[in-house]
């Protein structure tokens, strides 16, 4: 997986493995570091490459890669000799986000899902009102 810190877009790439040990999910990391290359799919399959025989996983053959559906990563799957599998929670997100964004009537709901939730937080976190009418139960009656 690849990610960019959020304040500094610092690229990180990592390639995690996953395996079953006495019954149990094992989880790994492989290699995890900074991606200065451009993300382009021969870079990609280079660090998959590269992570694979360092950890002579390439002696079980082709490996069964998961990861989001972005179409460098799939081709840098590919290139490395490996089989991709794209995430179904990624293509479910970002089809939900699509609905979202593109749905006036969505968009309302959330702006008042949001505000019954500053609500709630506002008994959990006491913190100074922000709205003309600081009583939150004629807020929130108003709101819905």
């Amino acid at each position: 997986d690849g990610w960019c810190t959020p304040y500094t877009h610092f690229k990180l790439f990592s390639v995690t493995c996953h395996f079953l040990k006495k019954k149990e999910i094992v989880s790994r990391i492989l290699k995890l570091s900074p991606f200065l290359e451009s993300s382009t799919a021969e870079n990609i399959s280079k660090f998959i490459k590269e992570a694979v025989e360092e950890w002579s996983l390439n002696r079980f053959g082709p490996l069964v890669i998961l990861s989001d559906n972005a179409p460098d990563v799939i081709s840098g799957i590919k290139l490395s000799n490996n089989i991709p599998i794209g995430c179904c929670c990624h293509r479910y997100n970002l089809t939900i986000e699509i609905i979202v964004n593109e749905s006036e009537t969505y968009k309302q709901l959330i702006d008042k899902c949001k505000k019954i939730s500053y609500i709630f937080n506002l008994r959990i976190y006491p913190k100074p009102m922000t709205f003309a009418n600081s009583n939150p139960s004629c807020f929130f009656q108003q709101s819905l």
